[in-house]
């Protein structure tokens, strides 16, 4: 009905089960290849992309998946550039604990900030650099910045080639689905200018956004 407000559309049941579906087996194909591949004994990070990139749009994957791939790299090498000039505070000693503590987080806080508003892309800021930093800053053991890069290129790699082939999204019933609504909405409307000529008045006293965004429909159908 013109003048309506627009109500956000929840998926039915079974696409969502599909989509919990297809997150479940994009997170654990990488955990275990991690796990034989012996890259840790608890490959969390090799689970997370699945997670973080997986929407409605599985065709948006490959876009999502390089900026989170490009935030890892940059988090992991500006905590070990940090690290290497600050120590973290468990190799600090007992009297300069607080003092290297305080020093090391502080630069990589502001490093980790630096780099994530420095790949600003799409809108936002690269979460994922200063969220890297600070994960590796926190577990600073030997090894573990270079698996958390392999782990995360594991997941990554794994959402890209299997998110779009599980249950992929069907474009063409899509797109008959959102012309047949388009008509409706189109009849619905041109009967309502029909009524009111018929009863004298003007076709349109106002637009309502619902209204102005009906005629923008077949270019943003052409654009998608």
């Amino acid at each position: 009905m013109p003048g309506s407000v627009a109500v956000p559309h929840n998926p039915p049941p079974r696409a969502r089960l599909r989509s919990a579906t297809r997150l479940a087996v994009c997170a654990a194909v990488p955990w275990f290849l991690c796990l034989w591949w012996g890259t840790s004994t608890v490959p969390v990070p090799a689970a997370l992309p699945a997670v973080l990139i997986l929407r409605e749009d599985v065709y948006a994957a490959p876009r999502l998946a390089w900026d989170r791939l490009v935030g890892v790299v940059v988090g992991v090498a500006l905590t070990t550039l940090v690290l290497h000039w600050l120590p973290p505070p468990s190799t600090a000693s007992v009297t300069s604990t607080s003092v290297a503590a305080s020093a090391s987080f502080l630069a990589v806080l502001a490093c980790g900030c630096a780099g994530m508003y420095l790949m600003y892309r799409g809108g936002a800021p690269n979460q994922q650099v200063l969220i890297t930093a600070l994960v590796i800053y926190a577990t600073a053991l030997p090894g573990y910045a270079w698996a958390r890069l392999v782990e995360s290129a594991v997941g990554i790699a794994a959402v890209v080639l299997l998110g779009p082939l599980l249950w992929p999204p069907d474009p063409y019933r899509q797109a008959a689905a959102g012309l047949d609504a388009y008509r409706g909405e189109l009849d619905g409307f041109l009967d309502t200018v029909a009524s009111r000529l018929a009863g004298g008045g003007p076709p349109t006293v106002t637009v309502p956004v619902v209204e102005a965004e009906l005629w923008r429909r077949p270019q943003t159908a052409l654009a998608s």
